[in-house]
């Protein structure tokens, strides 16, 4: 079996709680489920009078982008761990209407380069999207899984995968509303 690493048990297992928002953000969505086998709960927000949102939608691709923290994804390190998700269209022209689970980002260290990694485009790990629901009141949900690697940026700013460090396996359900300045 493979040991977690101390960092990554340890922002794993810090409590979210939503009545300790700062003041103005509000939660708009949930994750839940396990991060390489640690029962795991994030959050995305949004501040209402600032129209900053965790949760983003490009209507015009059909791409919804997803983060979530320990709290406010405000770049301090009482927020991380950091999720990011894109799930967009299968393809584009013809087919727009399947959505599938882009790229998922895991973010322990810092908000600049995150510390594992899976998309489809570069074939980086493994992901896996199920039971997807939209509607048209901004409300998204689904089942997802992925296989990460490490990951470092190299000499050229890339993001690339890290052999060094063991990969990873994350499951879990997302749930949350887009508000409606992202519908507009």
């Amino acid at each position: 079996m493979r040991m977690i690493t101390p960092l990554v048990a340890l922002t794993l297992a810090l409590p979210v709680f939503a009545d300790e928002l700062p003041q103005g953000y509000v939660e708009i969505g949930r994750f839940t489920g396990t991060i390489d086998g640690t029962d795991t709960t994030l959050i995305a927000t949004a501040h209402p009078e600032g129209e900053n949102s965790d949760l983003e939608y490009l209507g015009m691709f059909d791409q919804y982008t997803i983060k979530t923290a320990n709290g406010v994804a405000d770049y301090s390190p009482a927020s991380l761990p950091w999720l990011e998700m894109t799930v967009q269209p299968d393809a584009v022209g013809e087919d727009t209407k399947t959505l599938r689970l882009d790229s998922l980002q895991l973010f322990t260290k810092d908000f600049f380069v995150p510390s594992y990694l899976a998309e489809v485009q570069t074939g980086y790990g493994t992901l896996a999207l199920e039971n997807l629901e939209t509607r048209k009141d901004g409300y998204i949900s689904f089942d997802f899984s992925a296989d990460m690697p490490g990951a470092k940026m190299n000499e050229l700013s890339e993001t690339v995968p890290d052999n060094s460090v063991p990969p990873i396996h994350i499951e879990g359900h997302f749930e949350g509303t887009l508000p409606e300045w992202e519908l507009e």
